[in-house]
């Protein structure tokens, strides 16, 4: 393993003490000169069409200087992109019908959000309500009520794909066992919500928008075709985004309304959404209904696995799905040698608010039924669930590994890992007092989970869904520029969401340069006119590929100065050195030169300097991932960078009296590759488990028949708060990538994704002497009480 300066360092966020101290530069902080404030009529009813809207009287009340409707936008904007073939015009309000409570229907601009609030009560809209469809299965019934009748189907994406020869694994089968799972909806809610200004220039024809996007160049080119200008015309600013989990790539809709009603009234309009909004109408991730069919040899040996997978993806198909869907295709086989599986996915339409990522984009949901399958297979076959883990691991002599549908998993070492965190949890000592305790009428289980977490996406997975695979890579740039002064600056493509980028950026171009990383001033805050090109902030993809970028970036800066330097110091360049901003020869340590000396020979002393060679100290670097191919004939692709690994261990409690779950211990053993900063690592751990913990056990969002949602505020949509975290124990292991310069590996959304099936593993072991089976992601307080005394 490579020896470094400061990657794997536990080096103090530098952005901290900004944060900390009110210095960010949120969407909130940003005003711009006779900027006016929008507000924003929504839905009342699920579904219905809209017979008229009489804006009038708002119109009059001072202070409003002019509105939006559904009608305005479809006559000076086009309807969204989307990944699915079926006809379907998703504008950003509603047109001329309403599809799930909450969808946009008149916006107001005025002085202030005050009287642009006052001005919503005067509007007058006239509905005639349609029958909502609620549930995925109903919805692709031939008598539904249809969301978008040009469709023709709620069903608006259907696609099998078989990887490997399932059927002779079904053949050779000595047993199968057939499962039906449902994973609920919920979502992340950061401590800023979305945000947005729009401002038209009518002597360009041109737009500015600021916004909280995480993924701005991702979308920069479905908001200027939806505002019919090129990309040019379009510039897109994101400065500090107080959070994201996924979600605030979903505010794409609110910048083009913004930005049309900044055209329309001719003035710059902020809009700001209140926490409700966000609740209701921001983002629900889908919800899934998967049928499982697996293959097993009687020694526990899986040979093959059939899945029906339904996802409730809401009123619109809205990008990037049907994400959800594709998105697990990284990681189909988990950690296992399962040698086919056939996916068969259906993507549908209902009247609930129009779906979104949420920390992992669709890894939870799919991890939930695979590995509660692992168990329910143990059970069958009576024999322990982590036996039939280690029968069916991928083994390290076999990496770099390829996986049924080409993913090239690049290291790993799933059996230690497993076999580590089984003796920290004392797993043995734990079954012998398990038993003791249930006699006592104390019932204790323990759950065991081990997931592959994949970094950085194949940006041709996108494409998989239209039947197409064109698109392929998973690129990022990074500019590095050293100043006269010695000082370093990176310039990322990539927005910072708080989980300290800036700082693991800084820790590599120190270590390339040989500078204190105090001295490197890392820039985030995303300008689409300066900075270079990245899909964004978004899939775990900084380690594996923007801290790539950032290293060859640094790299290219390093040579350029020891070709200047070894001019004025008369030596070899092999023969050079870089240490702490002073570039010396090797042999005579004294003889050296300061790296800004350098800096300002290549800006101010260009005749100095070798034929050919650029001036200025500065370099753009584009990370290529070479291993991110184009899907074959067969739909097969390498769809990530990186592949990290985790295993998760927790011992709980069930109250039969009450139904609480009390977590005793949980301990994570990850594999992240090298490590930039362990101790953002650790926080990244941290803050993903207890993200999974409010999923599990409070979180959910809940609507009645009519499609009214009953969880819109922190009364009814629960959060975990410091009393309801349990300790958590963190070690890791390494196996470094051997695809990346650095070998780190994406960690970002491995404390989340694995809690929702590690709480069920632990329950339904706990509940085994009550023949308990779980089956559904929820675990509610009511739900566990009634699974616990059912008997």
């Amino acid at each position: 393993m490579k020896e470094y300066k400061w990657i794997g360092a536990k080096v103090k966020r530098f952005e901290d003490p900004r944060f900390l101290t009110g210095r960010g530069n949120y969407i909130g902080d940003i005003n711009c000169p006779n900027q006016l404030h929008a507000a924003i009529l929504r839905s009342p009813h699920a579904h219905a069409k809209i017979k008229n809207i009489d804006y009038s009287d708002a119109l009059k009340l001072p202070g409003v200087f002019g509105g939006l409707t559904g009608g305005d936008v479809a006559n000076m904007s086009d309807p969204f992109m989307t990944l699915v073939t079926v006809p379907m015009k998703y504008y950003c309000m509603a047109f001329n019908k309403v599809r799930y409570v909450g969808e946009p229907v008149v916006a107001i601009a005025a002085e202030n959000r005050y009287i642009a609030e006052d001005a919503l009560d005067l509007i007058k809209v006239e509905y005639e309500p349609l029958t909502p469809v609620m549930d995925s299965e109903k919805a692709m019934e031939k008598d539904a009520p249809l969301l978008h009748e040009e469709a023709g189907s709620n069903l608006c994406w259907h696609d099998t794909f078989p990887y490997g020869d399932i059927d002779e694994a079904f053949k050779k089968a000595d047993e199968i066992i057939k499962e039906r799972f449902t994973f609920h909806s919920y979502s992340s809610t950061p401590m800023e919500t979305m945000g947005c200004i729009g401002n038209y220039n009518p002597a360009e024809g041109s737009f500015t928008a600021w916004s909280t996007m995480h993924v701005p160049m991702l979308f920069h080119m479905a908001l200027a075709m939806a505002l019919r200008v090129v990309g040019s015309k379009l510039r897109l600013i994101v400065p500090d985004v107080g959070g994201g989990f996924g979600n605030k790539a979903k505010v794409y809709p609110y910048v083009v309304l913004a930005c049309l009603l900044s055209k329309k009234v001719g003035r710059p309009v902020k809009w700001i959404e209140d926490r409700r909004e966000h609740l209701m109408a921001c983002v629900q991730p889908p919800g899934r209904i998967a049928e499982y069919e697996v293959a097993v040899k009687k020694d526990g040996t899986i040979l093959g696995i059939k899945e029906k997978l339904i996802d409730n993806v809401g009123a619109y198909t809205r990008l990037p799905e049907p994400n959800h869907m594709m998105r697990p295709f990284q990681i189909l086989v988990g950690c296992y040698k399962i040698p086919a599986i056939e996916i068969d996915g259906y993507i549908v339409n209902t009247n609930k608010c129009p779906s979104g990522a949420n920390r992992g984009l669709g890894l939870q949901q799919y991890y939930f039924p695979l590995e509660r399958i692992i168990d329910i297979i143990a059970k069958r076959l009576g024999m322990d669930p982590v036996d039939i883990r280690f029968k069916n691991f991928i083994q390290p002599s076999e990496f770099p590994y390829t996986t049924p549908n080409g993913s090239i998993y690049d290291s790993g070492d799933y059996p230690n890992t497993l076999k580590k965190i089984l003796e920290m949890i004392d797993y043995k000592g734990f079954r012998k007092e398990q038993e003791k305790l249930r006699k006592e009428g104390i019932y204790r289980g323990i759950g065991i989970v081990t997931i592959v977490e994949p970094g950085g996406v194949n940006i041709g997975l996108l494409s998989m869904s239209l039947g197409i695979p064109i698109l392929s890579g998973a690129d990022d740039h990074a500019v590095v520029r050293v100043d006269n002064t010695g000082g370093v600056t990176v310039l990322l493509g990539c927005p910072s969401m708080g989980t300290g980028l800036l700082t693991a950026a800084a820790q590599v171009a120190a270590d390339i340069l040989d500078v204190n990383p105090e001295n490197i001033n890392v820039i985030s805050q995303y300008d689409s006119s300066t900075h270079p090109w990245s899909t964004g902030t978004h899939g775990s993809r900084f380690a594996c590929s923007m801290a790539e970028a950032v290293a060859g970036a640094a790299k290219i800066v390093r040579n350029k100065a020891l070709m200047v330097a070894s001019g004025m110091l008369e030596a070899n360049i092999d023969d050079l050195d870089i240490k702490e901003g002073l570039i010396f020869v090797k042999s005579v340590p004294e003889k050296a030169i300061p790296l800004a000396r350098v800096a300002t020979i290549t800006n101010f002393s260009t005749a100095l300097l070798p034929p050919g060679f650029e001036p200025g100290l500065e370099a753009r670097y584009a990370f290529r991932f070479d291993k991110a191919n184009l899907a074959d004939e067969k739909r097969r692709m390498n769809m990530a960078v990186t592949y990290a690994n985790s295993a998760h261990a927790a011992i709980i409690e069930v109250d039969m009296e009450t139904g609480e779950v009390k977590v005793l211990k949980y301990i994570v053993l990850s594999d992240a590759g090298t490590m930039i900063n362990p101790m953002i690592v650790d926080g990244q751990i941290h803050g993903g488990v207890i993200h999974g913990f409010g999923g599990t056990f409070l979180e959910e969002f809940i609507y009645d028949e009519n499609g009214q949602q009953l969880t819109t505020t922190f009364l009814d949509y629960l959060l975990p708060k410091a009393p309801d975290s349990p300790d958590i124990q963190i070690e890791h292991t390494i196996t470094p990538s051997p695809f990346t310069s650095i070998g780190a590996k994406g960690i970002g959304e491995g404390g989340a994704v694995p809690v929702p099936v590690l709480m069920a593993n632990a329950i339904e072991d706990a509940l085994s002497p009550f023949s308990v089976k779980i089956r559904d992601s929820r675990m509610n307080i009511e739900k566990v009480w009634t699974m616990a005394n059912k008997s």
